[in-house]
């Protein structure tokens, strides 16, 4: 719910973006939300990448900051136009995309 009145209270504000320049704006948000809510490897000192994310840590971002990770990424598994609803939802998606890809 909270995402939703988010979304349209953005919607409202600012023209419909093309799939392009929402991911050129997801880019620029990405490294605050990288500093932010990304966990640190210890031996690096630096934010871990986000396929190597679990589901409890990824969920531990809100349903926009998953929104904007996937449009930063490049990541069609989901519809920014219609999310699903719950970020629960779009953390499980996330995870098991990057699960299917490090099996290939």
């Amino acid at each position: 719910k909270e995402f939703q009145r988010m979304q349209e209270r953005l919607s409202s504000r600012a023209p419909e973006l093309s799939r392009a320049e929402w991911a050129v704006k997801a880019r620029k948000e990405l490294p605050v939300i990288e500093r932010s809510k990304f966990p640190v490897n210890p031996e690096t000192d630096e934010p871990l990448d986000l396929e190597d994310l679990s589901v409890e840590q990824l969920e531990r971002m809100t349903a926009a900051e998953l929104i904007t990770c996937c449009m930063a990424h490049g990541l069609l598994v989901i519809n920014p136009k219609a999310p699903p609803k719950t970020k629960r939802e779009i953390a499980r998606r996330m995870f098991d995309f990057f699960e299917g890809e490090k099996a290939k």
